[in-house]
C-alpha cells in the first residue's frame, strides 16, 4: 500500500518564547554579585532575598528591556484589538550550585513567567511538562517529538530570555557540574481593557 505524506496541524500548542538580550556588564555584575551574601534557600536551590529585584535603580534599563519584550511576546500570541499589555510584577534571582536543582512547579497569580540566563554552562537545560497529558498509557518510542512527549528540554546559554505561560509546569535536573547558574525569573499580570460591555465579559484592570 502507498502512503502519501501526512500532514500534522499542531493544534493549541503551548508558547515558549525565546529572545536574546543585551546586558550591560554593570548590570550583569550588580545581580551576580547577591550570591552568596544576600541569598535565602528554596527548594533545591537557593534565591536573591530581594523579591524585587528589577526595582533596583540598578536595572532599570534591563528591566525595560523585559518589560518590552514581554508584551512583544503577548502581542504575537495573543493580538490584542484592545489597548491592553503585561506589567512585570515579582522578580528574582535563582543561584544553583552541584547538587542543587529546582523542583518541578508553576508560577500562580501570574498571566506570563520568564526566566533570564546570567550564567550558564553548556549543556544547562530547563525542562517543561505537558500540561494536560494527551493520555495515560506508557508507549515506548523509537523517536520522541513533540507529539508524543509528556516532557521537553530546552538548551539555555548566557542571555538567553524565555517566556511562557505561567501555569506551564517546569524544572531544573540536578546540576551534576561545579559551576554556579544564575538566572533572573520574573512574573507579570494583565493591565487594559479586556473584553465586551455587550458581551457582558468587559474587564477593566
Amino acid at each position: 500500500m502507498t502512503i502519501q505524506d501526512v500532514n500534522i496541524v499542531p493544534l493549541f500548542s503551548t508558547p515558549v518564547l525565546m529572545y536574546e538580550v543585551e546586558i550591560e556588564e554593570k548590570e550583569k555584575l550588580f545581580l551576580l554579585n547577591h550570591y552568596p551574601d544576600n541569598i535565602l534557600l528554596n527548594a533545591g536551590n537557593t534565591s536573591s532575598k530581594d523579591r524585587s529585584i528589577l526595582d533596583n535603580v540598578e536595572t532599570k534599563g534591563l528591566k525595560e528591556k523585559l518589560h518590552y519584550l514581554v508584551n512583544d511576546a503577548f502581542t504575537h500570541i495573543y493580538s490584542p484589538q484592545s489597548e491592553c499589555g503585561l506589567y512585570i510584577t515579582q522578580s528574582w534571582l535563582n543561584f544553583t550550585t552541584k547538587d542543587q536543582f529546582h523542583h518541578r512547579h508553576t508560577h500562580p497569580n501570574s498571566f506570563y513567567s520568564a526566566v533570564l540566563y546570567l550564567k550558564v554552562t553548556e549543556g544547562d537545560n530547563i525542562t517543561f511538562y505537558d500540561v494536560e497529558p494527551s493520555n495515560n498509557f506508557l508507549i515506548d518510542s523509537n523517536h520522541y517529538g513533540l507529539f508524543n512527549s509528556n516532557s521537553w528540554d530546552i538548551s539555555v546559554k548566557d542571555n538567553l530570555l524565555l517566556i511562557f505561560p505561567s501555569t506551564l509546569s517546569h524544572s531544573v535536573s540536578k546540576v551534576l557540574h561545579d559551576n554556579l547558574r544564575v538566572s533572573l525569573s520574573f512574573n507579570t499580570f494583565l493591565r487594559g481593557e479586556f473584553g465586551q460591555h455587550f458581551d457582558l465579559n468587559h474587564l477593566a484592570l
